[in-house]
């Protein structure tokens, strides 16, 4: 129910989100961080009275309200920028993909698949590719077009959360 910032070897430094300390009235259930260019804070919620929204948060994490506010969100997971625009995952289905403007406002349903299931991380390859972990049924690398289309699955592994892709072009 905070985010909380460590040192690069791991020390605990502070809970920098919410200043203050964990208020579960505020963040429960964080699945998904990312620090915006202006280095304001934007979280995913997936429980209590903020669920279905991403949290604002300025640089000391302070909150400043919702970003995306309930409405067009079903279990928030992951949030990444792609250009000039939000993606984020849904982890209830139909829309498994959201794409918002950079304002939090909804722009479409981006992805919306079969093949894909729960989505969790989501990286941007440098072709403008995106690798979605599927964590339930199919579940493994789900790789989509920069268009949302999709292409394969490696399914190798189950219940998968998380990904990063290797300087050799592997994942892990």
């Amino acid at each position: 129910d905070a985010v909380q910032e460590f040192d690069t070897s791991g020390v605990f430094l502070r809970t920098y989100a919410p200043a203050g300390g964990p208020n579960p009235s505020i963040l429960d259930n964080i699945r998904g961080v990312f620090f915006r260019p202006d280095r304001k804070l934007l979280v995913t919620v997936g429980s209590g009275a903020n669920q279905n929204t991403v949290q604002l948060f300025d640089t000391g994490g302070v909150p400043m309200g919702a970003f995306i506010p309930i409405g067009n969100l079903s279990s928030p997971f992951y949030i990444i920028q792609r250009n000039s625009e939000y993606l984020i995952g849904n982890s209830n289905a139909p829309n498994d993909v959201q794409k918002f403007d950079l304002s939090g406002t909804f722009i479409s349903n981006f992805i919306v698949s079969s093949n894909l299931a729960f989505p969790q991380q989501i990286i941007r390859l440098q072709n403008g590719n995106l690798v979605i972990c599927g964590f339930s049924s199919p579940s493994g690398l789900v790789f989509f077009d920069s268009a949302g289309t999709y292409i394969s699955t490696i399914n190798a592994v189950t219940g998968n959360r998380g990904v990063y892709r290797l300087g050799n072009g592997n994942y892990l």
